[in-house]
């Protein structure tokens, strides 16, 4: 079931220049007191300045619309991938201030999650 869901990135099995048998796709598998939890996998967290998809999104060519649907989406693979609310909050942090560096304004972010929320009806986006 899981590889029918494979969308663009994740159809890419290259997520790890070192494989310690950790990440899978989008995730990070974390065991966790005999449970296996996930959470999304930002390859960029915690750099300076993009290393994997080095793209200029909030600069390059394209309708704001086509980059708020982009991110949208990112958003809600975050969510999906994460097996917590606090890892899910963290995750998506990650990307926050991933998108930020890039050039997105914290307005535009905000609006994202806030249309996160009234379409999906999940606290979780506040």
């Amino acid at each position: 079931e899981m590889l029918r869901s494979l969308v663009g990135s994740e159809m890419c099995i290259r997520d790890s220049t070192e494989d310690d048998n950790t990440h899978f796709l989008e995730c990070e598998i974390i065991p966790n007191k005999g449970r296996i939890e996930s959470k999304h996998w930002n390859k960029n967290a915690g750099l300076s300045k993009q290393i994997y998809y080095k793209g200029k999104h909030a600069n390059s060519i394209g309708s704001i619309d086509s980059k708020i649907g982009a991110i949208m989406g990112t958003f809600l693979r975050i969510k999906r991938n994460c097996t917590t609310n606090d890892l899910f909050k963290a995750a998506l942090n990650e990307k926050i201030q991933e998108l930020r560096m890039i050039g997105y304004s914290g307005t535009t972010l905000k609006n994202i999650k806030y249309c996160l929320l009234t379409r999906h009806s999940d606290p979780s986006w506040k």
